[in-house]
């Protein structure tokens, strides 16, 4: 209706009048916060899980999306992984890969809570270095795991025939769930990476995202006792927070 009203004013001349000064800034308005990149508002906002999460993997990785603020998390514009994070490994100087294959593939993921698996998605392929992933579901091969009533933690972009668990399994936290591969499709992470979101259902792309924290872990910057990691990618290069897991 809008093309239309602008294509029919500009048979109309003159084009700008008066009475269509208002049309044309309501025109402007609507392209312009359509094109801003907004955050889902969940209605989870400001209510964190109460379970406690470690980080779901040991060793120094890379936050290559997280946080609240759409400039160091891209994924806060989609309602499920609106809290969401992707992670990678990196080296000294932001690269996640070699230039032979990326540095997280097949690293050991674990459990971030104790819990029950509610299901496992396995099978999709790995695409390999340079490539994309073809499967069929977006998030890959992955496991949703029911922390708390009501609070399903998906752990996402996994290797196909690496997950070690299966629905019904009550599993701790620190327990082996498979390996990185390079499965899941995603615009914004375009690589090889570990997924990980909080979510009200158990179905995928079907509920709103909880915000969730992590404990006990270090950054350059220091120890953290309770944080949320904060991601970024600019220049080609990941410069969000290096984050390793403190042992216990």
């Amino acid at each position: 209706m809008l093309l239309f009203g602008l294509g029919w004013s500009l048979f109309r001349r003159p084009v700008l009048q008066r009475g269509r000064l208002g049309a044309f800034a309501a025109l402007a308005a609507s392209v312009w916060f359509t094109a801003y990149p907004l955050a889902y508002p969940s209605s989870h906002e400001g209510h964190p899980s109460a379970v406690r999460f470690r980080l779901p993997f040991d060793g120094a990785w890379t936050v290559r999306w997280g946080g609240s603020r759409g400039e160091e998390n891209a994924l806060v514009l989609q309602p499920d992984r609106r809290f969401g994070f992707d992670f990678v490994v990196c080296d000294a100087d932001g690269r996640s890969d070699d230039g032979r294959g990326f540095l997280c593939r097949g690293l050991p993921v674990l459990a971030p809570a104790a819990g029950r698996v509610v299901a496992v998605h396995d099978g999709e392929p790995d695409a390999p270095f340079g490539g994309y992933p073809e499967g069929g579901e977006p998030y890959g091969n992955h496991v949703v795991l029911e922390v708390a009533a009501g609070e399903h933690l998906f752990l996402t972009g996994l290797e196909r025939g690496s997950l070690r668990v299966a629905p019904g399994d009550e599993i701790e936290a620190g327990a082996p769930i498979g390996r990185v591969g390079f499965s899941a499709r995603s615009a914004v992470t375009p690589e090889a990476y570990l997924g990980l979101h909080l979510q009200d259902m158990p179905e995928p792309r079907r509920g709103e995202g909880i915000p969730l924290v992590f404990r006990d872990y270090r950054t350059p910057a220091g120890d953290v006792e309770s944080g949320v990691p904060h991601g970024g990618f600019r220049g080609g290069r990941h410069v969000g927070e290096r984050v390793e897991q403190q042992p216990r």
